[in-house]
């Protein structure tokens, strides 16, 4: 394929937001709640075996925890997009990404990134967005909205055309 896709992005702290938790909830945040998960299982069973009088405190505790440190972490995660969204000048800039056949380049006015498909570890498709994973827990988005005319049909037949892994809708 011969033809470039150039895209003009927009961004937001909603799907900024959305998008950096999903790459988060994709290698981060399952282990750190899995570890979580272990140590108030781990506390509630040394409670049952080590007491002989467990009142109902100590048996709900555990369970309150969890579900406020997740909320918690999604808190300072909404709270540093946002802080990036506002604060980061490149974000300012005139900005446009051009995808062909040999690599995926964010171009800005102060800036320009080439990551070559063979160095980019995976591209996903959701709902609002693709993936576009440059590093294992890093990866830049294009909205599905910021697509143009028949912008998204020529995005998909590249990426499927590409041989990387890719999940695609």
């Amino acid at each position: 394929m011969e033809k470039e896709v150039i895209i003009k992005p927009s961004f937001d702290v909603k799907s900024t937001f959305n998008a950096s938790l999903l790459v988060l909830m994709s290698t981060k945040l399952k282990l750190y709640s899995l570890f979580l998960l272990t140590i108030i299982l781990i506390n509630l069973f040394s409670n049952f075996a080590l007491e002989e009088k467990t009142d109902i405190i100590s048996i709900i505790i555990p369970f309150l925890i969890f579900p406020t440190i997740i909320l918690l972490s999604v808190f300072f995660i909404y709270r540093s997009t946002k802080k990036q969204i506002e604060e980061n000048p490149r974000l300012k800039e005139n900005i446009v990404y051009i995808l062909n056949d040999e690599y995926f380049q964010e171009k800005g006015d102060s800036f320009e990134i080439k990551h070559f498909w063979k160095n980019i570890i995976k591209v996903v498709e959701k709902k609002d967005f693709f993936l576009i994973y440059i590093a294992k827990n890093k990866a830049n988005f294009i909205r599905k909205s910021d697509l143009k005319n028949t912008q998204y049909d020529e995005l998909k037949e590249l990426l499927s055309s590409l041989n990387i892994k890719k999940s695609l809708k």
